[in-house]
């Protein structure tokens, strides 16, 4: 038994760890059935109705998914141009760098003008850093309300739903 940590041969040399063992597909599709997967059996009876709560959850699903998504690209967003200031304060730092090398008076000139410009990309970097901030918090305030919004719909087809079942 290793444990995880690398098997030594008696000879000191490390041999490969065993490769965990594959899941027939069978077992996985038993632990994790696939999304959107059509039911095995179709419901019957005072049951049947239920299939519109199915169908609710579903669309439910496929609604705050789209939400995610949504948000998810909103976000990038604000990390792509995170990263670009990033960069761009990068490529000034090295070129401030190589010009402080360097003695003529346009040198010194260049060098003042990208000083004063990487200081404004940090302000604006710490102000992305506050919008990300607000961002997710909003999201984690606006996410309950969602779902909160989803449910309803899946509320009021269990209601229609057992309302029928009875009838």
């Amino acid at each position: 038994m290793s444990f995880g940590w690398p098997v030594l041969s008696p000879l000191g040399a490390q041999e490969p760890a065993a490769a965990p063992a594959a899941q027939p597909a069978a077992k996985c599709a038993e632990c994790a059935p696939c999304a959107g997967a059509a039911a095995t059996a179709p419901l019957a009876g005072c049951a049947a109705p239920l299939k519109e709560v199915v169908a609710a959850y579903q669309r439910a699903h496929e609604d705050f998914g789209r939400w995610a998504e949504k948000k998810s690209l909103e976000v990038q967003k604000i990390f792509d141009k995170e990263d670009g200031l990033k960069k761009k304060i990068q490529d000034n730092s090295t070129e401030i760098n190589e010009l402080k090398f360097k003695a003529g008076k346009a040198d010194k000139k260049r060098l003042k003008e990208l000083e004063s410009e990487n200081k404004g990309l940090w302000k604006e970097l710490n102000g992305i850093a506050r919008e990300k901030k607000d961002f997710c918090k909003s999201l984690s305030k606006e996410a309950p309300g969602q779902v909160r919004e989803l449910n309803k719909g899946v509320e009021l087809k269990l209601k229609e739903s057992l309302q029928q079942a009875v009838e």
